[in-house]
């Protein structure tokens, strides 16, 4: 199997020659999953407190108890939850030779009323962390922040498999594929909207290659040689790629492409 050199700029050149799709998809996909993604999550490990992080299923699963004093229960004021503000109930307990002291958020707010500064309760702790079993945590949603580069994937993947999918094939062929001689049998000018006001020409070349198991096939490809349309009419010889594992399978070998990247072809 043959294996060209072809560079990465040439699959971003049949992107874009495939029109604005592929590119706009392109777009889409990379920018929440290189930008936005990171930075919720830097933004959520940022924002949010330690005693929020912690596992408090296996704490409360694998934790030792002790028992704990309340220094401080206090309304968390820049959140508001369902209309309510969630308690933050600050405590010390016996730990590492000394007192440790931690934290615990929860929007059990009738079981929170009856605590108050100086009242002791049971915790569970393992290693430097701790929880207050007896209620549930409360962490802030922030997972609700990333149905937004959600919502740019599902529009993006769609775009993208449309410009994307004809683009690998091309670029395989590029890489991969046998050289064969086909006639052609007809150019047509094809023009490629990028944007409103912007749109480019390429040339649709329809063409007949005899197969290895199929004495004719057809095949059609997009260029943007000028030379090649202008020189060329039906009838004459063209180089095409085909597939060695699908002969229906196949494009124009890129004239400009195998002279830049020295296929000697």
């Amino acid at each position: 199997m043959p294996d060209r050199t072809v560079p990465f700029s040439t699959l971003l050149g049949l992107l874009k020659s495939r029109g604005p799709f592929g590119i706009l998809g392109l777009v889409f996909v990379l920018m929440p999953l290189l930008i936005l993604v990171p930075l919720l999550l830097v933004l959520t490990h940022t924002l949010s407190q330690p005693y929020e992080r912690y596992d408090f299923e296996r704490i409360k699963r694998e934790g030792s108890a002790a028992v704990a004093s309340i220094t401080r229960v206090e309304p968390l004021t820049n959140v508001t939850y369902n209309g309510e503000n969630p308690r933050v109930i600050s405590y010390t307990y016996p730990g590492g030779g000394g007192a440790a002291a931690d934290k615990f958020q929860t929007m059990d707010l009738d079981k929170v009323s009856r605590l108050q500064a100086g009242d002791t309760i049971t915790v569970k702790t393992l290693g430097q962390e701790s929880v207050i079993p007896s209620l549930e945590p409360f962490s802030f949603p922030f997972e609700f922040f990333f149905i937004l580069p959600g919502i740019f994937l599902l529009i993006g993947i769609p775009f993208l498999l449309i410009g994307l999918l004809p683009a690998l094939r091309d670029y395989r062929l590029y890489k991969h594929g046998l050289v064969q001689e086909a006639t052609v049998l007809g150019i047509s000018t094809k023009t490629i909207k990028m944007s409103r006001s912007n749109s480019q020409q390429a040339y649709l070349v329809s063409y007949e290659y005899a197969g290895l198991t199929t004495p004719k096939l057809l095949g059609e490809s997009l260029t943007n040689d000028l030379l090649l349309v202008q020189k060329k009419k039906f009838g004459d010889k063209v180089k095409i790629f085909v597939s060695e594992t699908d002969e229906t399978k196949s494009c124009l070998v890129p004239r400009l492409e195998a002279l830049k990247n020295n296929w000697q072809i």
